[in-house]
């Protein structure tokens, strides 16, 4: 079996000068923002992980306390699903 050849036709004409410079000069205007996009999505993940990190710090102690059924609960909320008993 013969190996395949895999052409791209994006269009059906060769560019004008014009066009292909147009062209180029997106391509270089894209590839100079690059790191800037790069910067702020960094930027942003850091700041999801510092936000995931205090969010896990406070909700640790939470879980600690619903989770052993033996200590007195601080949180209102908590002891009056404690004292209500489960319907079975």
């Amino acid at each position: 079996m013969p190996a395949r050849r895999i052409e791209r036709v994006s269009r059906g004409r060769k560019l004008t000068p014009q066009e292909a410079a147009r062209y180029r000069q997106l391509r270089a205007e894209i590839e100079s923002e690059k790191p800037a996009i790069d910067a702020q999505i960094r930027a942003q993940l850091a700041e999801q992980r510092e936000l995931a990190a205090v969010f896990a710090e406070l909700l640790s102690p939470a879980l600690e306390m619903a989770y052993k059924p033996d200590a007195p609960a601080r949180d209102p909320l908590l002891a009056l699903r404690a004292s209500v008993p489960l319907a079975t």
